[in-house]
């Protein structure tokens, strides 16, 4: 199962950071952030990488692959 859009849309809302924000941080358009949330597309690697870093200790793997929702 794929937990990425459930993953980042749960880091961010933890943040209490809006969509348009993590968007801004990342340089993309609200648009395809909010398409990475909803599951409709997946960012490319860089940008993969950009999100972990942003959102400090998870590496790839976790937000792509473990449910951060349960912790």
């Amino acid at each position: 199962m794929n937990y990425f859009s459930k993953n980042i849309t749960h880091l961010r809302n933890k943040k209490n950071r809006t969509q348009q924000e993590i968007a801004d941080a990342l340089g993309v358009k609200l648009k395809r952030y909010q398409a990475w949330e909803e599951g409709r597309a997946l960012p490319r690697l860089p940008l993969l990488l950009k999100l972990c870093e942003l959102h400090g200790k998870f590496d790839l793997a976790q937000l792509t692959k473990a449910d951060l929702t349960v912790s």
